[in-house]
């Protein structure tokens, strides 16, 4: 009695919330014929605990696929649950045939009544009353005893026959049990065929989402890889006309230093040619003034040498 008080039953296993950490680690003490029902079918009773939607979590995994695991594992329970309390509910009809009793009739047996006769008839009258009474009564006991033989067969061959029915009824019964089992048998090879159909369908869907996931994380990977190429390689081009630009800049600072120094040794240069130019132009005045001063000088001495030749 202490075991079944602690037992669960099927609603109460439904209501039940499994553990985040641990749903699939305890054990469910079943009432017998809810553990009857679910042995039926081949249902697992922690199957049917709710599980909170963090228990389907695991690390790397898209949000999506953890919510479809999530409404699968719902619907499957739902259906599961549906199952074994119909399975439970015609073990509890079948119970309660068998508990059933028919009601029998008896029959009843009716009795003669006798009238008394008059009582101012005459004595012959009363004696030949008497004989046919009688008579009327061995007749009476006579037919009692034919019905009583009678009945007696009829009963007899109404239980011969009751048990040929039993036994027509109780073959109709095993046949039916047997078709009801073959039925059975066969609608749970059915349940099975379709669960496994569902599992791999299910499987098949959830592989296909992860080849898709596969290939959409493919496809990101490489654009990002190409976004960082081009990225890289902008920064690259980047960085060259940097570069250029750079080298330009101190090409352009070094010419316009190597220009001002030339411009600086132009000057210096036309300085030093104007100052060599003004030497010589100093020096060439110079020569030209004492050449003419020379050439004055023969002049007034030639004239005055012809002066003297002619004073003489």
């Amino acid at each position: 009695m202490a075991d079944n008080y602690n037992a669960l039953s099927l609603e109460d296993v439904f209501v039940q919330r499994a553990p985040a950490s641990s749903p699939g680690r305890c054990k469910i003490k079943l009432t017998p014929r809810s553990r009857k029902a679910v042995l039926i079918h081949g249902i697992d009773p922690l199957v049917l605990r709710d599980r909170e939607y963090a228990s389907f979590f695991l690390r790397g995994q898209d949000p999506e696929i953890q919510t479809m695991k999530y409404d699968l594992y719902s619907r499957t329970r739902e259906k599961l649950y549906q199952l074994a309390l119909d399975a439970r509910s015609k073990l509890a009809a079948k119970a309660n045939a068998r508990n059933d009793s028919f009601s029998s009739t008896n029959d009843s047996v009716s009795t003669v009544s006798k009238t008394p006769m008059a009582t101012h008839i005459d004595r012959k009258e009363q004696v030949l009353i008497e004989q046919v009474r009688n008579r009327q009564q061995k007749e009476i006991i006579r037919m009692l005893a034919f019905e009583k033989k009678n009945k007696e067969i009829m009963d007899k061959m109404s239980a011969k026959t009751e048990e040929q029915a039993g036994k027509d009824e109780q073959r109709k019964k095993e046949k039916r049990k047997r078709e009801l089992q073959a039925l059975e048998e066969a609608r749970l090879r059915e349940l099975r065929r379709k669960a496994r159909e569902d599992a791999e369908a299910s499987l098949a869907r959830m592989q296909m989402q992860e080849q898709t996931e596969r290939e959409r994380k493919i496809r990101e990977k490489k654009i990002r890889e190409e976004r960082e190429i081009k990225k890289r390689a902008v920064m690259e081009e980047q960085q060259r006309i940097r570069k250029r630009k750079a080298h330009q800049q101190q090409t352009k600072k070094i010419n316009e230093q190597r220009r001002k120094e030339t411009e600086k040794k132009m000057k210096e240069r036309e300085v030093k040619g104007m100052l060599d130019i003004s030497v010589w132009y100093v020096y060439v005045t110079l020569v030209l003034t004492f050449v003419h001063c020379w050439t004055i000088y023969n002049r007034t001495r030639a004239r005055g040498k012809n002066r003297t030749k002619e004073d003489c």
